[in-house]
């Protein structure tokens, strides 16, 4: 699926955003950004796990005083 950015923000600095799922579970496979700088980059993106329990420490909350 190629998408085409239509907001200001995004399509100054982009030419198309291509998104490839999984034809079984329709899972997101890879990403491919084509930007306007010239730079192509093409992300494989590997599930292993869904939903998986993620630990509390992970993030950590600072509230402001």
């Amino acid at each position: 699926m190629k998408l085409v950015p239509r907001t200001d923000a995004f399509r100054r600095r982009l030419n198309y955003l291509v998104v490839k799922l999984n034809k079984r579970d329709f899972l997101l496979q890879s990403l491919e950004v084509d930007g306007k700088s010239g730079v192509n980059s093409v992300f494989v993106i590997d599930v292993n796990s869904l939903n998986p329990k993620i630990p509390a420490e992970t993030f950590e909350v600072y509230k402001p005083q």
